[in-house]
């Protein structure tokens, strides 16, 4: 009888454990949505072996992005390649904190370095975010 007690009390905990696991705010994919991250730059390779430098957001938190009828969501996300599709570089941000208007979509081939990228349609979706002091 104490053992089924001590079964029973573990399953609330077992819960508790498992919905903070699965509470990376989730975002639909195909969707305009508004996030906030640190910019930084990478180095991939392509199927060619052919080095490619890249900017991503690096999160604060981790995310998850809903799948679509090709490929399956995805969960823990905290690298996000940045995806311009308008004629701007996105050096200046570089080391910056930005907030950014776009949408996510799934890596789909060799020049996409992260499992998840955010594509910008223009420069005015960007802003930086100014830092909070520490105290």
């Amino acid at each position: 009888m104490f053992e089924r007690l001590i079964n029973l009390a573990f399953i609330p905990l077992f819960l508790c454990i498992s919905i903070a696991a699965e509470g990376a705010k989730l975002y639909p994919v195909d969707t305009n949505i508004i996030i906030v991250g640190l910019v930084k730059d990478g180095v991939g390779y392509d199927a060619n072996g052919k080095r490619e430098e890249y900017y991503y957001l690096k999160l604060d938190n981790p995310i998850s992005v809903s799948g679509d009828d090709f490929y399956p969501g995805e969960k823990n996300v905290t690298k996000l390649e940045l995806v311009p599709t308008g004629n701007f570089d996105l050096h200046k941000f570089y080391k910056k904190r930005i907030r950014v208007t776009g949408s996510f979509f799934h890596a789909e081939n060799d020049h996409h370095h992260t499992r998840i990228l955010l594509e910008i349609d223009k420069l005015s979706d960007v802003t930086i975010v100014k830092e909070m002091k520490k105290r």
